[in-house]
C-alpha cells in the first residue's frame, strides 16, 4: 500500500519467504538428502523449510514437449530474510571453490584433464 501523497512511503507485505534453489552431484534423492543435513547443520535454525522439489529443465531442446527425463532434483531453502539467504550462498560458494581446487589439484597430480 501507499501512505502519503505521491507515494514516497510504499510499503509491501511479504507473502512469500525468500527462497533457492541447490543442487547437488547427480540429483538423487540420496544426494538432495545429504546436501539437507549437511545445510542444517551448518546453518541450523536459519534454515526454516526445505524439500525436494522437481523443476523442468528449461535448457533442453524442445522442452515443453518433453517427457520424464527432463525433470530434475533440486533443494529448495527458504530462510527468513534476504540476508540469512545470501549468508547460505556465500558459504556453498566457498565450498564450490574449495572443491574446484581440490579437483583441479587432483587432475594437475594425475596429470589428467577435466
Amino acid at each position: 500500500f501507499v501512505s502519503g501523497d505521491g507515494g514516497p512511503d510504499f510499503r509491501a507485505t511479504v507473502l512469500q519467504r525468500p527462497y533457492m534453489y541447490i543442487r547437488a552431484g547427480d540429483g538423487s534423492h540420496s544426494a538432495m538428502g545429504e546436501l539437507d543435513t549437511a545445510l542444517r547443520r551448518a546453518y541450523g535454525s536459519t534454515i526454516v523449510q526445505s524439500s525436494t522439489v522437481e523443476l523442468q529443465d528449461t535448457s533442453e531442446p524442445n522442452h515443453l514437449a518433453s517427457d520424464d527425463k527432463s525433470f530434475l532434483n533440486w533443494l529448495k531453502v527458504e530462510t527468513n530474510t534476504t540476508g540469512d539467504l545470501l549468508a547460505i550462498k556465500r558459504g556453498l560458494w566457498r565450498f564450490v571453490a574449495r572443491k574446484r581446487e581440490a579437483t583441479s589439484i587432483e587432475t594437475t597430480e594425475t596429470g589428467v584433464g577435466l
